[in-house]
């Protein structure tokens, strides 16, 4: 379907004040991230920051390292509780991809982690 004409979201397609509507497919792809430096460092885990839904929805994260055109298979989490993401592994630079295609609207925010600088 086009949800998009002319650069505004057609009607039928935008949930506002609890109306209906069509859900769209939601991708973002983040940039690369370095952390300031091209040091090997970890991030033990990230985690959405967003509203809950109220039924459970799948959001799934994905991430690909050292400028690598290929997504790991990611980890879904639910969206209806406060979940993270764990394991992310080492890297120098990483960038991710953000899929949810549930019906319940959602406004996420951010990705958080805390990368923890190596010594190489």
């Amino acid at each position: 379907s086009t949800y998009v004409t002319t650069g505004y979201v057609q009607s039928g397609y935008v949930l506002v004040g609890g109306g209906t509507g069509t859900p769209i497919s939601l991708s973002v792809r983040t940039g690369q991230f370095d952390g300031g430096s091209n040091v090997k460092k970890t991030m033990p885990a990230i985690k959405h920051v967003s509203d809950t839904t109220p039924n459970s929805q799948d959001l799934t994260i994905k991430w690909a390292k050292e400028n690598n055109s290929n997504f790991s298979s990611g980890v879904t989490i639910d969206t209806s509780k406060n979940q993270k993401v764990t394991r992310v592994g080492s890297f120098r630079r990483i960038n991710f991809d953000i899929n949810y295609a549930g019906t319940d609207p959602i406004r996420i925010e951010a990705l958080e982690g805390n990368p923890i600088p190596g010594t190489s």
